[in-house]
């Protein structure tokens, strides 16, 4: 605002003012040019990225523009950017209230691959049939943002033949990333469960009149070629660990019977002794 004040003087020297006020109005809004848009790929192990975006250049008519800026995602200026697209707008006030905006891109891209952690490289379990036995498994499959998707080539409770398959998982994010990875399941047949069942008898420190018989008998049923004389062998273990009773601790002679007959089951025998004469010493008093 200006004041013009003018002043009238007669020949004798006599006056008289008054005044006049000019008010220019700032209708001009100031301009403003954002920073170039920026790509890039997130921090390591975070679904964000710490970014430099630069500040926006105002000019305008008058002195005094001041610079603001406001984010699409509510976030204060200085805080992380998530993977994906964050606009930001760049706005200019001069001292009048007019203002100019700009936009500017922020795009963080996901270059990170997930992380897959198997188990175990071989995952051993016993045939419970004489073509193989159903398996579970677990895996453990991470990413900074996070597993979208797990495949694998045989799935976790899926059968399994006897012998060796191997097992190839990928895993992928929302960005396409992928990671892979292999392990070998081992279904073990009879002969290795026989095999695993006598190592367990010598390892009881039971006495050697109990051991002998019943390692013997395991180990005739693993010499002999024929199923039939296999499956009577197992049958005739079963019962000499009843029979031993009270030679044999009462856990250790029931995890012997159940081995052999998940054994017979492998051969394919189609029966085996009920374990159920098993007597627990406990019930029975000294």
């Amino acid at each position: 605002m200006t004041t013009i004040t003018w002043t009238a003087t007669d020949v004798d020297g006599m006056t008289a003012t008054g005044t006049q006020t000019i008010t220019v109005n700032d209708k001009e809004n100031p301009s403003i040019v954002a920073p170039d848009g920026i790509s890039t790929g997130n921090d390591l192990h975070l679904p964000s990225a710490v970014v430099s975006t630069g500040t926006a250049q105002a000019a305008d008519n008058c002195p005094d523009v001041k610079v603001s800026s406001s984010r699409s995602d509510g976030a204060a200026p200085g805080d992380p950017f998530m993977v994906g697209l964050t606009t930001i707008t760049w706005t200019a006030t001069d001292a009048s209230g007019n203002t100019a905006s700009a936009k500017q891109s922020i795009t963080v891209r996901d270059v990170e691959a997930p992380t897959l952690v198997m188990a175990d490289n071989i995952i051993t379990v016993n045939a419970t049939s004489t073509t193989g036995a159903i398996v579970t498994y677990t895996l453990n499959a991470s990413d900074n943002v996070g597993v979208t998707s797990t495949v694998c080539s045989r799935a976790s409770g899926s059968y399994f033949p006897i012998g060796e398959t191997t097992v190839t998982c990928t895993v992928a994010d929302a960005a396409g990333n992928t990671a892979s990875g292999s392990f070998v399941v081992l279904v073990l047949n009879a002969q290795a469960q026989m095999e695993n069942l006598i190592q367990y008898i010598l390892g009881l420190g039971l006495s050697e009149g109990t051991t002998n018989p019943l390692v013997n008998q395991v180990r005739a049923a693993y010499g002999d070629g024929s199923v039939g004389q296999q499956c009577n062998k197992m049958s005739d273990f079963i019962s000499m660990v009843v029979k031993k009773g009270r030679g044999i601790p009462f856990d250790n002679a029931a995890y012997m019977n159940t081995e052999a007959a998940r054994i017979m089951a492998v051969l394919g025998c189609g029966y085996a002794p009920s374990r159920t004469r098993l007597l627990d010493p406990s019930l029975l008093g000294n």
